[in-house]
């Protein structure tokens, strides 16, 4: 006799390399949004991984605190950072190995804050290795038209 959870969360042969592996999901109406649908491919890129880095900030272990990993590990008296806000920088991201340069990445950075998929807490100072940007997902995503995209329609 199997288990029923442990079946349905196995992912199909075709969909993932390894049958537990963990995955991201995007909601029909995001997918089929103005905004995400004017995301470039490097933008989407980067939103995947801004999710896994929001995720493994809310469900990190108190006994893997990392001032270098968390924001609310590096500030924990600042009622800015919350749980779910993620470190966003260039050397994060290019060890990661979604980009190779900055360039791409600042603009794809640009994209997400645009179009409402991430917000900028805390500004990083470049050449600061003690001031990284902070940065926490964000649905200002839903309110984007696409007048607003095109340009036929001035935001409120």
């Amino acid at each position: 006799m199997s288990n029923r959870n442990s079946q349905k969360s196995q992912f199909p042969a075709w969909l993932a390399r390894h049958p537990h592996e963990r995955f991201v999901r995007i909601p029909r109406s995001m997918r089929k949004s103005p905004a995400w649908m004017s995301l470039g491919k490097n933008a989407i890129r980067l939103y995947f991984e801004c999710m896994e880095w929001t995720y493994d900030a809310e469900n990190r272990k108190i006994e893997k605190a990392s001032e270098k990993l968390y924001p609310r590990d590096k500030w924990p008296d600042n009622p800015d950072i919350r749980a779910e806000d993620f470190f966003l920088n260039s050397a994060k991201v290019i060890a990661s190995g979604i980009f190779k340069d900055d360039t791409t990445l600042r603009r794809a950075i640009k994209e997400l804050v645009k179009y409402g998929f991430i917000v900028c807490i805390v500004q990083g100072k470049t050449g600061r290795k003690d001031l990284k940007a902070v940065y926490r997902m964000s649905d200002k995503w839903k309110n984007i038209t696409q007048g607003e995209i095109t340009g036929s329609e001035k935001p409120p």
